[in-house]
């Protein structure tokens, strides 16, 4: 009977147990969605910095290095900042210690003026500078550029046997410069590779070259995995030409500042028709 009795009086306040349940359940919920609008952004860049640590783990640069590369470009964007008008337009990006400078400048002595400031920064082992005498890039230009980046990228992802990770893009007017730990083979594919994109005037090659052996070499994810562009390529043995599918030439050249190359190729690319 007593049972019974305990059941009953349980059974009595059940209502009451439920409604507060209910209220707590509103209470969670009312939390969870002001969370959500006070932190509206917080998925994005939690999918960022996902995505941001996958390509550091496949970066072959250490940790280390990419952080100090990141703050070498930071010190070179602040150094035209702070110490030129809008006529110079330098596009900086730093691999492993090497500043690739690219844009526009109104005179020589401003060219030479900014590598050899930049040379003295912290974090600059070498300067390879391409910048050239004219106008600044229009904003639709730099939009163009943006997605010739763009679409080199996704083919390197789609490349079979090639790590895309391993190459860091740049592209200005219609030319794209690839710097990288490659090895020879790998250079002259992703270089083939971003040639074979419409929009893509030249392709220079700023590698530093690794052997096939090397630990740095991390396995390709099954994005690189996928299929293939369909580009021939005939990997380069010696120094001279190399053609690709689409016919365009590779050439043998030295940094523009007079530094030794450790892999600098420039491969014009015909225009489309």
């Amino acid at each position: 009977m007593s049972v019974c009795r305990l059941s009953s009086r349980a059974f009595g306040q059940l209502p009451a147990v439920v409604a507060s349940w209910h209220r707590i359940g509103m209470q969670v919920m009312a939390s969870i969605m002001a969370a959500c609008l006070l932190t509206a952004c917080v998925p994005a860049l939690v999918g960022g910095a996902a995505v941001g640590t996958a390509s550091v783990a496949t970066d072959r640069r250490s940790a280390g290095t990419q952080l100090d590369d990141r703050a070498a470009e930071l010190r070179i964007r602040n150094l035209i900042a702070n110490n030129y008008s809008d006529a110079v337009q330098v596009t900086p990006s730093v691999y492993n210690g090497m500043a690739l400078l690219v844009g526009t400048v109104p005179n020589e002595k401003t060219r030479a003026q900014v590598e050899q400031l930049v040379k003295q920064l912290d974090g600059v082992r070498s300067v390879s500078n391409h910048l050239v005498v004219g106008a600044p890039r229009s904003v639709a230009d730099a939009a163009a550029d943006s997605l010739i980046t763009g679409q080199v990228r996704a083919a390197l992802i789609g490349t079979q046997d090639l790590s895309s990770n391993a190459f860091n893009i740049t592209t200005n007017r219609g030319v794209v410069y690839l710097q990288g730990l490659v090895t020879r083979a790998e250079g002259d594919r992703g270089a083939q590779v971003a040639a074979s994109i419409r929009g893509v005037n030249k392709v220079v090659k700023l590698f530093e070259y690794i052997s096939e052996d090397d630990p740095r070499r991390t396995p390709f994810s099954s994005d690189d995995e996928s299929a293939g562009t369909g580009v021939d390529v005939s990997p380069s043995t010696s120094a001279g030409t190399v053609t690709a599918g689409s016919g365009s030439s590779v050439v043998q050249h030295s940094h523009s500042d007079g530094t030794p190359s450790s892999g600098a190729l420039a491969i014009p690319v015909p225009l489309a028709p």
